[in-house]
């Protein structure tokens, strides 16, 4: 396998290449903290005809939607019920957060 994964500002990209498997994987984005691993999992299961798992949805950018459409008070019953639920589908966690445009009010 040879790989290169690289951050520059404002762009993310993951160029993997299996000899073995006969498979190069290139992804580009321009969304800081992307899933580009967890996707690029998932691709790789895929082209080999095993199960995959798809990554959860962002919770920042819900939660960053919800405040731009109905408001911060809206955003923080959203953000408390998803996490107290534990929802399955949105991925709450510290990074998604932090490195998002949630404002503080929402991180902590």
């Amino acid at each position: 396998m040879s790989g290169i994964q690289a951050i520059t500002p404002g762009s993310e990209h993951l160029f993997e290449r299996r000899l073995d498997e006969r498979t190069t994987v290139i992804m580009l984005t321009n969304k800081g903290n992307s899933k580009r691993l967890e996707i690029d999992a998932a691709i790789r299961n895929i082209l080999v005809g095993k199960p995959y798992v798809l990554p959860k949805k962002s919770g920042a950018e819900k939660l960053y939607k919800t405040i731009h459409d109905a408001g911060i008070q809206t955003a923080l019953h959203l953000y408390f019920s998803l996490k107290d639920n534990q929802d399955p589908d949105y991925d709450l966690g510290e990074s998604e957060i932090e490195y998002s445009r949630v404002p503080v009010a929402l991180r902590g």
